[in-house]
């Protein structure tokens, strides 16, 4: 889907610890692409591909003034066709940093919403859905964590839900067999 994307990320062996004996192997995400970094990617792959297949042709998402979400979502819009808009939390302060410069270069609009707003921002409109993943193993929690937040703030709604079997694990879980086919066995 996005030109250049190096898939399965690089495995490669860490020389520097071999002298004391030690081979260590570390899967190398930053280099799947040098725009859209593998965590990002795989946070957005799905989304994009969703988005393709509907005929989307604008992509809006939210993050901070240093968000390295935005320059994601900015450098896979660009790279697919996506129009983009991402809104920063925040005041505008010129000039942009580097990751809102990065963001602007790829094509993104940038609009703003003053901490102020976006805390009382109100939910959502009529038909539309909030969905959130928890990439917690268990995180089922979260969803009463949720209501909780709703009810603390006004009334909780139905318009949203919290996927919780997209977890792979957990954190820094990892399955055996890219390790075991470059050399290096599970404990």
């Amino acid at each position: 889907m996005i030109p250049g994307l190096r898939l399965p990320s690089p495995v490669v062996e860490l020389e520097a610890f071999r002298a004391a004996g030690v081979r260590l192997w570390v899967k190398r995400d930053d280099l799947m692409h040098p725009e859209v970094p593998g965590n990002k990617w795989r946070k957005l792959k799905y989304n994009l591909a969703a988005a393709r297949e509907q005929g989307v042709k604008q992509l809006l998402t939210f993050g901070g003034a240093y968000s390295n979400h935005l320059r994601a979502v900015a450098a896979a819009g660009h790279l697919c066709g996506f129009e983009t808009i991402g809104v920063v939390r925040g005041d505008e302060h010129l000039p942009l940093n580097d990751s809102l410069a990065f963001a602007v270069e790829r094509g993104m609009r940038l609009t703003y919403l003053d901490r102020t707003t976006y805390r009382r921002k109100t939910g959502l409109r009529p038909g539309q859905q909030a969905v959130g993943f928890s990439a917690l193993k268990g995180g089922s929690f979260l969803a009463e964590d949720v209501a909780r937040l709703q009810r603390a703030t006004g009334e909780p709604t139905g318009n949203w839900r919290i996927e919780t079997e997209f977890h792979f694990g957990g954190f820094a879980k990892r399955i055996a067999a890219p390790w075991t086919s470059v050399g290096y066995a599970l404990p």
